[in-house]
């Protein structure tokens, strides 16, 4: 896929928020090349550049990026950049996807894994979630951006929201955030919520979707199942899969009980940061009243 103005926009975005302050290693799926379209402004880039505290390049400089290697960019923002990537092209380490796996002295050791449009042409979709699980260090942060509406024949796979939730779930991910482009050129990202798909014509749109995760533990990579089928399953069935509770992995239904009373106390907080707190203390009031009868 490359990077466009627009992913360093939300890089710079991410960095605003302070969540690569301390991230010194990236490791990046794919030998990654910067591609600027006519439309982009190459001087957008250039707000990444100061929100890393980086030489700023010039426009000139900018503009010869055109088609040139990711590394260019992460190494001039002061990144330790490696890549890997099927043919070992553009400098990069030899690592295929779809049967290679982290060699346990490489496990554990970069501060972002990046997927910017490479797992999608894998049929081994599980191995590359894996990989990057295993390549991230623990407090570490994982990025995933792929398409997941239209695209027809531009991978094996277009990937939804609710697997990076699932894998979130079971291996005690927090998401930090996800995005989804507005327009064929991925010139903007916003915030993804479902109900966005009621204004997009999905006949149209190629939407991207961006997800940020950190990963909490060093617990071993779950394998997830969707959440719709969860609860359906049989004890046998639902025994061959594991989630991670708290840094410790728990099998079968005892793990997805668990993993539904954390996702309700993350609800519960959400919810409660979303009302004010002359809201609450009212509703608490009212319920005090009622019970009462005053």
């Amino acid at each position: 896929m490359g990077y466009h103005v627009s992913s360093f926009a939300l890089f710079t975005e991410i960095a605003r928020r302070g969540e690569l302050a301390n991230v010194r290693t990236i490791l990046e799926l794919g030998s990654q090349e910067v591609s600027l379209q006519d439309h982009d402004n190459p001087e957008g880039m250039a707000d990444f550049f100061a929100m890393m505290k980086a030489p700023l390049p010039t426009k000139e400089e900018l503009l010869s990026w055109h088609s040139a290697p990711a590394r260019k960019v992460f190494e001039r923002a002061g990144f330790a950049y490696t890549s890997v990537d099927v043919n070992g092209q553009g400098g990069s380490k030899a690592f295929d996807l779809n049967f290679d796996t982290v060699p346990d002295n490489e496990k554990g050791t970069y501060d972002f894994v990046t997927n910017q449009g490479t797992i999608e042409h894998t049929v081994n979709v599980a191995n590359g979630f894996k990989a990057v699980h295993d390549w991230t260090k623990p407090g570490g942060l994982m990025f995933h951006h792929m398409p997941f509406q239209n695209y027809v024949d531009h991978g094996f796979v277009n990937v939804q929201p609710n697997m990076y939730k699932a894998l979130a779930r079971h291996n005690d991910y927090e998401i930090l955030g996800m995005w989804v482009n507005v327009d064929r050129g991925r010139l903007h990202f916003i915030p993804w919520e479902r109900r966005l798909l009621e204004a997009l014509d999905l006949n149209r749109a190629h939407l991207n979707l961006a997800v940020l995760l950190r990963k909490r533990s060093d617990a071993p990579f779950n394998l997830p199942v969707q959440g719709t089928y969860a609860d359906e399953l049989t004890d046998a069935a639902i025994g061959r899969y594991s989630y991670c509770i708290d840094g410790t992995t728990v099998m079968g239904k005892r793990g997805l009980v668990e993993s539904n009373r954390g996702e309700i106390e993350a609800l519960k907080d959400r919810l409660l940061h979303r009302i004010s707190m002359k809201d609450l203390t009212n509703e608490l009031v009212s319920r005090i009243r009622g019970r009462l009868k005053i």
